[in-house]
C-alpha cells in the first residue's frame, strides 16, 4: 500500500484525539489516580462535563535512532536494572513529510499547554525535551514486563508471548528468573500493510519511519527535596507505520567480490568548463572580446595571422575569415611591407587526386585590377602569393614573374 499523506492526515483529522485536531483541548483534562495524575476524556455530552476514562492520545512524527530501545531487551542493562524494570523508548521528531511537518509543531504547542494545566511549578521533564537547542521532540516508553495477578508455578504453562520471547543466550537466565512472575508486554507495532511486526524486527522497522503514536500521558510531582520537578511519561500504546524510512543505498565498496579495488569514473566536462579552462590557459589581451569568444592573434614567419583564441582551440572551424588581416610581402629591395587586404579570401587547400597531381580550390571575390607587378616583376595580389621562407633567417624570397589577365 503506497503513502498518502493527505488521505492520512483527512482520516486522522477525524479522530477524536488526533492531538493536532482541532479542539483537542476542550476533549481533556487530568484526575487524580493515587499518587499520579491521568489524562483523561471529558464527556462533553455530559451536563456535568464528568471525567470517564483516561485519554489515547495520536501524533504523528518520525522515530530517531538516538535512544532508541525497542529491542526484545529493551532498556535492560544487567549494571543497573532489571527485565522487570526495564522500559522501551523511542524519540519522536518533526517529520519531514509536508502534511505532517505542521500538525507535528500544533501537537508540542498543545501537549505543552496540556503540562500547564497540572504542573506545580516551571520545570517540566521527561516528555517534551530539547536535545538539541532549538529542536523539540517527544520521548515514549512503555514497559517490558507487567506483574502477573499470580505467579505461575515452576513447570506450569506460560503465555505464548513469554514463553516465545526470543531473548539472546547471555541474558536467557536474567529473563529466566523473573517469567513466572512477570510477563511480557509486547510492542503493539503494525507496518505500513497492517501487518503485526515481530519484537526482533521491530527497531528496523520503525527507525526513520513516519509513524502514528498513540498513547497515554501521565504525570508525577517529584518533591520532598530541593529538586521540585514535574515528571511527564508517555505510555506507547500503539505504532502504525505509515511510511517506511529511505532504504539507505549499500556502499560499493561493500558489495562486490574482493578482485580489486574501485576506480570512480572519470568525469566528462562539459563544454563550458572546457571553454573556461581554456580562456583560463589563453586569457583575453582585450577588454573588447565578446565573454567566451577571446582573440589572440599571434604572426607565423610567411606573414599570416593565426587565430588561436580559446573558441578555436574547442571547436574546428571550416574556413578562417582574413577580413582587416595584415599580410607581409617583399618589396623590390627585399623590405617587408604591410597591406591591408580588402575582401574575403578562402584558405587555399592542396588536394591530391587519385592520379597524384595537385588540385587547388580557389575562390576570389575582390573588386577592381586584381593583379599589380611591381618594378621587380613580383606580383602583389589579393591571394598574397609570397616567396618560401629560408630555413635559417626566416626573409622572404620574391617569387617568381606572373603575370594575370586583368578582370575587366
Amino acid at each position: 500500500m503506497s503513502f498518502n499523506g493527505p488521505f492520512a492526515r483527512s482520516r486522522l483529522l477525524r479522530a477524536r484525539n488526533y492531538v493536532a485536531g482541532k479542539g483537542f483541548m476542550e476533549r481533556v483534562g487530568w484526575k487524580r489516580s493515587a499518587a499520579a495524575s491521568l489524562l483523561i476524556e471529558t464527556n462533553t455530552g455530559s451536563v456535568t462535563n464528568s471525567l470517564v476514562e483516561e485519554a489515547y492520545c495520536i501524533v504523528v512524527g518520525e522515530v530517531s535512532d538516538h535512544k532508541l530501545y525497542t529491542s526484545p531487551i529493551g532498556s535492560y542493562n544487567p549494571n543497573f536494572n532489571t527485565f522487570t524494570t526495564a522500559k522501551f523508548q523511542l524519540t519522536l521528531l518533526a517529520p519531514d513529510d509536508v502534511d505532517f511537518a505542521p500538525d507535528f509543531e500544533r501537537a508540542l504547542t498543545a501537549l505543552f499547554e496540556c503540562q500547564k494545566a497540572i504542573a506545580i511549578g516551571e520545570d517540566m521533564r521527561y516528555f517534551i525535551i530539547e536535545d538539541v537547542p532549538g529542536r523539540r521532540s517527544l520521548r515514549f516508553s512503555a514497559p517490558l514486563m507487567t506483574m502477573r495477578p499470580e505467579p505461575v508455578i515452576e513447570g506450569g504453562k506460560l503465555d505464548s508471548d513469554t514463553a516465545d520471547w526470543p531473548v539472546t543466550a547471555e541474558h536467557k537466565e536474567a529473563f529466566d528468573l523473573v517469567k513466572h512472575t512477570h510477563q511480557v508486554l509486547p510492542m503493539m507495532v503494525y507496518d505500513e500493510r497492517n501487518k503485526f511486526v515481530g519484537p526482533r524486527e521491530v527497531s528496523g522497522k520503525i527507525r526513520g519511519s513516519l509513524v502514528e503514536v498513540h498513547f497515554r500521558l501521565k504525570h508525577y510531582f517529584i518533591g520532598g527535596g530541593q529538586d521540585r520537578f514535574n515528571s511527564f511519561t508517555g505510555i506507547i500504546e500503539q505504532i502504525v507505520i505509515l511510511k517506511p524510512a529511505i532504504a539507505n543505498n549499500i556502499s560499493p565498496y561493500r558489495s562486490r567480490a574482493r578482485d580489486g579495488p574501485i576506480r570512480p569514473k572519470a568525469v566528462t566536462p562539459s563544454r563550458s568548463e572546457m571553454e573556461g579552462a581554456a580562456n583560463a590557459f589563453i586569457p583575453n589581451s582585450g577588454d573588447d572580446e565578446v565573454p567566451g569568444t577571446s582573440s589572440q592573434a599571434i604572426e607565423a614567419p610567411n606573414g599570416s595571422v593565426v587565430d588561436v583564441s580559446a573558441a578555436s582551440l574547442v571547436e574546428s572551424v571550416p574556413s578562417v575569415p582574413t577580413d582587416g588581416v595584415v599580410g607581409a610581402v617583399a618589396d623590390s629591395g627585399g623590405n617587408r611591407e604591410d597591406m591591408l587586404t580588402g575582401g574575403t579570401t578562402s584558405i587555399r587547400e592542396g588536394v591530391r587526386d587519385n592520379k597524384g597531381k595537385a588540385r587547388e580550390e580557389d575562390q576570389h571575390d575582390m573588386e577592381g585590377d586584381w593583379d599589380h607587378v611591381d618594378s621587380e616583376g613580383s606580383t602583389i595580389s589579393g591571394e598574397s602569393e609570397v616567396g618560401g621562407v629560408k630555413d635559417g633567417g626566416g626573409d622572404l624570397e620574391p617569387s617568381s614573374p606572373k603575370k594575370r589577365k586583368s578582370k575587366k
